[in-house]
């Protein structure tokens, strides 16, 4: 009863014996099995070809132009904020630091 516990405290020497412990499946077997290609992706002679290809079967979500611009535009708004921040701070005359300080 000792010997299903005793392997699986022996270390593993080879991908095939870590595998085989854990029940895991070699992939991909091969490409050609595996995978569902429709025939005119193979007939594509240049990227544009691919690309027009990609962009009608797989389109753009709409909402993550608007978010990376929402986004862009807190953080120009932040980027501005700082700047007004410097440059007062850069402004302020000797007796303004002072005052400042205190």
């Amino acid at each position: 009863m000792e010997e299903p516990q005793q392997e699986a405290l022996k270390p593993v020497k080879s991908l095939q014996e870590f595998m085989q412990r854990h029940g895991l499946v070699d992939w991909p077997l091969t490409s050609e099995e595996h995978t569902e290609s429709p025939a005119e992706f193979f007939s594509f002679a240049s990227s544009e070809q691919v690309y027009e290809y990609l962009k009608e079967q797989v389109p753009f979500p709409k909402h993550v132009p608007e978010s990376l611009l929402e986004d862009f535009e807190s953080l120009w708004a932040r980027v501005k904020a700082h700047e007004a921040t410097l440059s007062h701070e850069q402004s302020r005359t000797p007796a303004e630091e002072q005052r400042a300080s205190d």
